[in-house]
């Protein structure tokens, strides 16, 4: 009797330092599976929004630039469609690309290192599926009623770019530079590209992209607010 309490006893410290064994691998298995830094050209965030889709990743080893691309999620590869250079931003530890003019539904967008100008398409990645939402356009521009009974603007009721509209990309460094032909002729500067699309009663639909933040100082020439109010403008920090 007392040789089988001394063998109940054994296995009773056999199973709890088991038990502990597991118990610290278990703590281990969890630490290594939540690494404090992010691979060289990891996604780390990427959704949709309104008629809008995002995506951040940690800077690639080696690349001297990016192409991003974007999809429609059921759509073959030969659908995606290239975004513009300025959509694409440095960061101090991470790099954002923003598609915009998406319609409503399900997408994908793919980044593909540059290698002094040449695609290193082995070291693409592609985002998990992102859902865009369509904004509401239960107002009253869009109502039967109104004078104009459809969207006004660069953009189509669906929220896609229309097909006669010109993109303007302004930042701060450019905004007295940056060039645009209104009708026949070029103009040079945001404020006077704004004043002759003000000017102009058939003036192409513009969409001016804001990237980061543009002061009205230093214009060099005089800009009022209505003057902006004229075109459908995106702001991109």
């Amino acid at each position: 009797m007392e040789k089988e309490r001394k063998n109940e006893k054994q296995v009773k410290k056999f199973m709890s330092a088991l038990l502990a064994c597991v118990m610290v691998a278990v703590s281990v298995l969890a630490f290594d599976m939540n690494p404090v830094h992010a691979a060289s050209g990891a996604i780390t965030e990427a959704s949709g929004w309104l008629e809008t889709a995002y995506v951040k990743w940690t800077p690639v080893t080696g690349a001297t630039g990016y192409n991003v691309y974007v999809k429609s999620a059921s759509a073959s590869d030969s659908a995606y469609v290239q975004l513009d250079d300025e959509l694409i931003r440095k960061y101090p530890s991470y790099m954002r690309a923003d598609a915009v003019g998406l319609k409503a539904g399900d997408y994908v967008m793919k980044i593909v290192p540059l290698n002094n100008g040449k695609e290193n398409t082995s070291a693409a990645i592609v985002s998990d599926k992102l859902t865009v939402n369509a904004h509401d356009r239960s107002g009253f521009t869009f109502s039967s009623n109104s004078p104009v009974k459809n969207g006004v603007g660069a953009y189509n009721n669906d929220g896609t770019l229309k097909s006669n509209a010109s993109v303007l990309y302004v930042t701060e460094a450019n905004k007295n530079t940056v060039k645009m032909k209104i009708g026949n002729t070029e103009y040079t500067g945001v404020a006077a590209i704004t004043q002759a699309i003000k000017a102009k009663s058939n003036c192409q639909p513009v969409a001016i992209r804001i990237i980061g933040q543009v002061t009205l100082s230093g214009l060099a020439a005089k800009m009022y607010h209505q003057h902006m109010q004229l075109v459908l403008r995106e702001q991109l920090t």
